[in-house]
């Protein structure tokens, strides 16, 4: 573990990050629509949805965050089938170009967020191998 001050997870500066990124992608993405699509509104409701999501894939990736860091094949696998559940169920619900430019948008973070962590990940596990090899038990 650290020393010092230990930090939860929803409240550092990654996080925050992540949370106004994922806050601001679906609030572009329903005004887009509601500007281009005849029928499709933009309100509360979709406000709504917006924060409710971004605070779920910020929390979720912060959670995968820290099981890749222990296990980075476990967490980037789980991350990938999120992702792709998450990407299938918009293609259910949507179809178009913002649909197709809002998933590639938030699957290239996810990807990259993903990718960083699985790097760090290694490191720390090589580091450890490292240690009990320099140091072993008599």
């Amino acid at each position: 573990m650290k020393k010092g001050k230990e930090r939860h997870f929803l409240f550092n500066y990654t996080s925050l990050i992540l949370l106004i990124t994922f806050l601001i992608i679906p609030l572009s993405f329903f005004f887009l629509l509601s500007l281009k699509v005849i029928g499709e509104e933009f309100g509360l409701t979709e406000i709504f949805i917006s924060i409710i999501l971004s605070v779920l894939m910020t929390a979720f990736l912060s959670w995968n965050k820290s099981l890749t860091l222990r296990n980075p094949y476990l967490g980037t696998l789980l991350g990938l089938i999120v992702l792709g559940f998450l990407e299938y169920a918009l293609f259910m619900k949507y179809q178009g170009p913002y649909t197709t430019t809002y998933a590639i948008i938030s699957g290239l973070i996810v990807l990259g967020f993903l990718t960083i962590n699985f790097n760090k990940g290694l490191k720390s596990r090589k580091a450890e191998d490292d240690f009990y090899e320099d140091n072993p038990v008599k």
